[in-house]
């Protein structure tokens, strides 16, 4: 008996553990900073702030609020410019923020331990399209490129969470 409330303790210490770990890695809805791993002095992503229907999102932007809102399906979120534009998406093979609807992608928002960052994909599945910073360029505009097994540093982003 002794034996079986060992075990049911460790299994559900496990269980925890393992619930800690997940809630870690999931973003919680909220105003974010984001900025590329890759780049020198991890520069905030977004846009300058002229406003015509859809403008390419690049690093040292202007304006670098984003809102993340988790979607329904686990992992899924909707990112979008806060005060500026509602929807993020992909057009000529650059990653967008628009005021049109129909260009808008739900990302797939992925954890990665190292280097504690993430990935940002319009979809899980191999082969996997993803946000990449284009080049060493200071205002380098952020593009999808495709990663096989696990994403290069130009593909990862740290989330930096600017309110409560």
């Amino acid at each position: 008996m002794v034996q079986m409330t060992r075990l049911l303790t460790l299994a559900l210490s496990a269980v925890f553990s393992l619930q800690a770990v997940i809630a870690q890695t999931e973003l919680p809805q909220g105003i974010y900073k984001i900025s590329s791993v890759a780049a020198k002095g991890n520069p905030l992503t977004g846009v300058d702030p002229n406003r015509p229907t859809s403008l390419p999102v690049h690093v040292n932007a202007a304006v670098n609020l984003w809102e993340v809102k988790p979607q329904s399906e686990r992992g899924y979120y909707r990112l979008s410019l806060v005060d500026a534009f509602p929807y993020t998406g992909v057009d000529d093979g650059k990653v967008i923020v628009t005021s049109d609807k129909q260009l808008d992608v739900i990302w797939h928002v992925e954890y990665h331990e190292e280097p504690e960052a993430f990935s940002i994909a319009s979809r899980p599945i191999w082969p996997t399209p993803a946000w990449t910073l284009s080049s060493e360029d200071p205002n380098a505009e952020v593009k999808i490129n495709i990663f096989e097994l696990s994403p290069s540093k130009e593909q990862l982003w740290k989330f930096e969470r600017v309110n409560g």
